[in-house]
C-alpha cells in the first residue's frame, strides 16, 4: 500500500490532495515542519514508512525545505529507503532556491495552483500511477 503525507498549512491544500490520492494510498496529514516530523516518527513507530511526502515550502515554524531531509534521514535511520519527495509551493523553483540559498531537496517540485493531472503525471513520474487521463481539475 502506498504512503502519503501532505504537510501544507493550508487547510484547502490538504481536502485536494486527500480527494486526489485516498484512490492510491493511505493519506497523512501535517500544517507544519514540526508536525510533519511528529507524523512520520509515529508511522515509522508503528511501522508504515511513507511511499511519497508532499511538503510545501513555507510554513511557520519549521520549514519544508528544513524538515524534508530530516524525514528521509529518519527513514535512512532506521535502514529503510527515503520516501520520494515532491516540494509545492507558490513560489517558483527558482525563488525558492534564491530565498533559501540552496537547491531544492525534493525529487520533483509543483507549482500552486495546481490540479488533478500535475499531481497524477508528478507521480505517474516517480513511478508510483498511471499517466493521468484528459481530464484537467485545477482549484
Amino acid at each position: 500500500m502506498l504512503r502519503f503525507l501532505v504537510a501544507d498549512d493550508d487547510e484547502v491544500i490538504h481536502a485536494y490532495m486527500r480527494h486526489v490520492l485516498l484512490s492510491l494510498g493511505d493519506v497523512r496529514h501535517a500544517f507544519s515542519g514540526e508536525e510533519a516530523l511528529d507524523v512520520t516518527a509515529d508511522c515509522l513507530d508503528r511501522a508504515e514508512p511513507f511511499s511519497c511526502v508532499f511538503m510545501d515550502v513555507l510554513m511557520p515554524g519549521l520549514s519544508g525545505l528544513e524538515a524534508l531531509p530530516r524525514i528521509k534521514a529518519m527513514h535512512s535511520d532506521r535502514g529503510l529507503e527515503p520516501p520520494m519527495t515532491i516540494m509545492v509551493s507558490c513560489l517558483t523553483l527558482e525563488q525558492c532556491q534564491l530565498e533559501t540559498g540552496s537547491p531544492c531537496p525534493a525529487d520533483r517540485f509543483i507549482h500552486k495552483p495546481f490540479g488533478r493531472r500535475t499531481i497524477l503525471a508528478t507521480l505517474a513520474d516517480l513511478g508510483f500511477a498511471q499517466e493521468p487521463g484528459d481530464e484537467e481539475t485545477t482549484w
